[in-house]
């Protein structure tokens, strides 16, 4: 699923995802350009911080792309494989 967050309302956004965690759905979020990062934190699955990617520009997703690809295929552990790659 893509979620551009510059069209969902903050508010609306925090809920739905708060909800599909609850589902036991893992959710990462990969922010591209933020300075501010409330939602794209709100958005990942505990720890926030593990589950989310920060880039700076669609150029670099490349460099991160496989490390989350085996982070969604292996499922999750009680530590994210994506620690680190904030």
């Amino acid at each position: 699923m893509l979620i551009s967050t510059l069209v969902i309302c903050f508010r609306i956004t925090q809920c739905c995802f708060v909800c599909f965690q609850d589902e036991g759905i893992h959710m990462f979020s990969i922010g591209v350009g933020l300075t501010n990062l409330d939602e794209i934190y709100a958005i990942a699955s505990e720890p926030h911080r593990q589950n989310t990617i920060l880039v700076d520009s669609f150029q670099d997703l490349p460099t991160v792309s496989s490390r989350l690809v085996s982070a969604i295929c292996e499922g999750t552990a009680k530590t994210s494989p994506l620690a680190g790659l904030a």
